[in-house]
């Protein structure tokens, strides 16, 4: 018997997203998707939905082995941050829990969260945002990592 494919669950199909999908799809990954639009790459599973005010969120039928989130705020002011990297992501680890133990999540945030730093910027550099998208995107790292298994990329 062959083994099994790695089911991957992209939480946002956007530039990044759709490439992401693409390339996981082309090394052998099963790919399900989810985003407010409805066109999503052929061969990409995808459960068009806004994870802020979907009554109940549409999930694969089958177990997810790894999650990224790769979320856009449907706005670039505070509220907009606040839904899309707090409040989205909340929601979906909340209903993936309900059907299956949580898969690691790996989360794409921004450099936003160095603020403007002095110099070149490492691992060893410590987060200080400045502005309210780095704290909320530093919020999101924090909260995330208590709920899951997480990988951060910034």
């Amino acid at each position: 018997m062959p083994p099994r494919q790695s089911h991957i669950l992209i939480a946002g199909l956007g530039d990044l997203g759709s490439g992401l999908a693409l390339a996981l799809q082309a090394g052998g990954q099963r790919v399900s998707a989810i985003r407010r639009q409805h066109l999503a790459p052929a061969g990409i599973d995808l459960y068009a939905q806004d994870l802020l005010t979907a009554p109940r969120l549409l999930l694969p039928p089958d177990p997810v082995d790894l999650l990224v989130i790769c979320l856009t705020p449907a706005s670039r002011d505070e509220a907009g941050y606040r839904d899309a990297f707090l409040i989205a992501p909340q929601r979906l680890l909340v209903a993936l829990r309900e059907r299956q133990p949580l898969p690691p999540v790996l989360f794409v945030s921004s450099t936003a969260v160095f603020g403007n730093p002095d110099g070149e910027v490492n691992e060893d550099t410590p987060p200080r945002p400045d502005d309210f998208n780095g704290r909320i995107l530093l919020a999101a790292e924090e909260e995330l990592s208590l709920a899951s298994l997480l990988t951060v990329v910034r």
